[in-house]
């Protein structure tokens, strides 16, 4: 087993590492070996551009998630939903606040029905006003 990562078989080398960390160790002291390596990634990337392009599209596909709500395609770093469905929900808050503060409740007092601070609902009345969905000034 190989004393740094503790995951594969030592190989022949005299500190028992693995091929991969006995590579990550050598470039990590010796400089001029890194930036050959570097230079030789970097140039494969450039002649293999269509493969490489092919393989990172496979890549995103296969880790893509599906939407807890709606069983659609969510983003590669989407942890809530689809964007269809954070659309849905956007805009029911949205109205909810729209509703609540045309009522002439208190910023307070609608902070705590979405659940959110009165700072960040000031944010939002502002851009809500900015879009035309709330009036500039309450009567």
């Amino acid at each position: 087993m190989c004393p740094h990562c503790q995951q594969r078989e030592s190989s022949r080398y005299r500190d028992g590492s693995c091929d991969a960390c006995y590579r990550r160790n050598y470039r990590q002291t010796h400089d001029e070996q890194r930036q050959r390596d570097l230079e030789l990634s970097r140039e494969w990337k450039r002649r293999n551009k269509q493969h490489t392009k092919q393989y990172d599209a496979a890549y995103r596909e296969s880790r893509r998630k599906q939407c807890p709500a709606c069983g659609g395609e969510m983003g590669m770093h989407a942890t809530v939903g689809c964007r269809a469905c954070l659309e849905k929900h956007w805009s029911a808050r949205r109205d909810q606040i729209v509703m609540l503060y045309e009522s002439g409740m208190k910023v307070a007092d609608i902070a705590s029905e979405p659940g959110t601070t009165v700072n960040s609902l000031n944010v939002q009345l502002v851009r809500l006003r900015k879009r035309g969905f709330i009036g500039s000034r309450r009567g």
